[in-house]
């Protein structure tokens, strides 16, 4: 038997292995009642004290057992919390009478600290370029990637429940002397307000995307009908009116053209047809936006 044998787990809060030392060299096998832990692709389901560990948010745990070579083992269990946030447990384990070989387990416990914090800049860089690929930078909101992959997602739902689906494109009116007369500054600050005011005029339920220039795009689920819709409707028309603060002298009104198409999702619909009919209303509210009765054009089928 291996007088130096000692190991280490470092453990996720589900209870996932994320760095471990090898044990004698040997490599693993992905058995953990051989490896005595598991891959990272393994749940340490079968040692209740390493998942304890793992989720444990407020204590240590101490377990000594016998293997089967008549060795005694013990095991000490510290959860691990950085800047407040709990990731998990490290677990050491050696020979009852090498554990107090103190600086033998911080060596672990400080290899162990250096895996959570590549781990945390990874998940950190994860993050940023996940905001940059399916967030618009200007507004906050979704660009059309997300829009796309939303879309995809609601006409799945809305063909489980079979219910209506609503997608309305919006344009701003009066948007281009805005840039004209004060600058893309001042534009850009349009565009994050009318952006801000869009969502919250919407439930939590529902989705506005940012697609371009000053095009929106928002999603409604589970829609009764479209005299549901109108109130809706009008509340974005109510918040997107109110006059924008660029200064504390100068405000600016924008208005608002909606193009809506409301239907029953099939097998035939896919998320460009949806955004075409959508556009294609749009088109037809700009066209009569003299005439009019109200800012937005709803279709049920492509015209």
């Amino acid at each position: 038997m291996n007088p130096n044998f000692r190991f280490f787990v470092l453990t996720d809060d589900n209870g996932y292995v994320a760095a471990h030392n090898g044990i004698n060299d040997q490599p693993l096998t992905g058995d953990y009642k051989k490896d005595l832990y598991g891959s990272r692709s393994m749940r340490i389901l079968d040692d209740p004290v390493g998942l304890a560990v793992a989720r444990n948010t407020d204590s240590f745990i101490v377990q000594t057992y016998p293997r089967d070579t008549g060795e005694v083992m013990s095991d000490i269990g510290v959860p691990i919390f950085i800047d407040g946030k709990h990731w998990g447990g490290i677990r050491v384990g050696a020979g009852e009478d090498r554990m107090n070989l103190l600086e033998e387990i911080q060596l672990d416990v400080s290899y162990a600290l250096e895996k959570i914090e590549s781990q945390r800049n990874m998940l950190i860089l994860q993050e940023k370029l996940r905001i940059a690929a399916f967030y618009d930078a200007l507004t906050g909101l979704p660009n059309r990637r997300a829009l796309t992959e939303e879309l995809e997602k609601a006409m799945a739902r809305a063909m489980r429940q079979n219910w209506l689906t609503a997608v309305g494109m919006i344009d701003l009116d009066r948007f281009k002397p805005v840039n004209d007369t004060y600058g893309h500054e001042a534009g850009d600050t349009v565009l994050q307000v009318i952006g801000k005011r869009l969502k919250d005029s919407l439930r939590k339920t529902d989705f506005v995307a940012r697609i371009g220039g000053d095009e929106f795009v928002i999603l409604i689920e589970d829609c009764k009908n479209i005299n549901a819709l109108i109130p809706i409707f009008n509340k974005i028309e109510e918040t997107v009116r109110v006059p924008v603060v660029l200064s504390e002298s100068r405000t600016v009104e924008v208005g608002l053209s909606m193009g809506v198409h409301i239907c029953h999702i099939d097998n035939d619909v896919t998320a460009d047809t949806l955004l075409r009919y959508a556009d294609n209303a749009l088109y037809q509210s700009k066209e009569h936006k003299a005439d009019r009765k109200c800012y937005w054009t709803v279709t049920d089928k492509c015209s």
